[in-house]
């Protein structure tokens, strides 16, 4: 699907800001190489999730890696492309149609796409086959043990975001930062235990992996959230 010409306008605008500060028309937008689409692509999933790939190392990069990479990205934050089969080939040659498509999405809504990479990078599932989680009891025990750590997440997360908007109510929040340094010694406990658990399974450096990263940006939710509380009490 084509592009409109406010739409193309406006992400010539938001190029033109931090942090990407490009000079780019809107007919050198409409009129630019596979190669150059490419490199924006590059740039602007960096800027979202800044453990993608720079742009240096992005050079060395397969085309077949970096297609994977991108397309698991786009998953991440929800994109729904227009036409899907075409999807994998296009971001392979750097298909106008499109690359400027996602551009429109992520550039046109940058804000709440930052969110949803910053929310990709540890709520997407290690792939785990169903039958292998259906036919171990040590496997069954440890995802299901994965998936509560995924929705605690997900609760702090939007509790910080609620926090950041409004401010808590005073009233029991003392109360509250207590409870809330008990609950996370807990959850600290039982993340040992499942790392414990899944060290004798399968793949078990991916799940390693993944629950140290949830585990470390957990806790800096939770830090964040302390410090809202606090600040709203001293």
């Amino acid at each position: 699907m084509s592009l409109s010409s406010e739409e193309l306008q406006g992400i010539t605008h938001v190029l033109a800001e931090e942090p990407f500060k490009k000079t780019i028309s809107m007919v050198k937008l409409d009129t630019m190489s596979g190669e150059d689409y490419i490199l924006l692509m590059n740039e602007i999933v960096h800027y979202l999730d800044s453990k993608q790939p720079s742009l240096v190392q992005c050079r060395t990069e397969p085309p077949e890696a970096r297609v994977v990479r991108h397309l698991e990205f786009l998953k991440g934050i929800q994109y729904k492309p227009h036409e899907p089969a075409g999807l994998k080939t296009g971001i392979l040659m750097g298909d106008k149609k499109h690359m400027l498509n996602i551009f429109k999405f992520i550039l046109l809504d940058l804000a709440n796409i930052k969110e949803r990479a910053y929310l990709a990078r540890y709520l997407m599932r290690v792939p785990v086959p169903k039958e292998m989680i259906q036919s171990d009891q040590e496997i069954h025990e440890a995802w299901n043990e994965y998936i509560e750590k995924l929705n605690e997440f997900k609760e702090i997360h939007k509790s910080v975001v609620q926090q950041r908007r409004d401010g808590p109510d005073t009233d029991g929040v003392r109360r509250d930062i207590k409870s809330m340094e008990e609950e996370r010694k807990q959850i600290e406990n039982r993340v040992e235990k499942a790392e414990k658990k899944v060290k004798s399974l399968p793949n078990s450096d991916v799940w390693i992996s993944a629950a140290r990263k949830l585990r470390e940006e957990r806790q800096k939710e939770e830090e964040v959230q302390m410090q809202i509380r606090k600040g709203f009490i001293l």
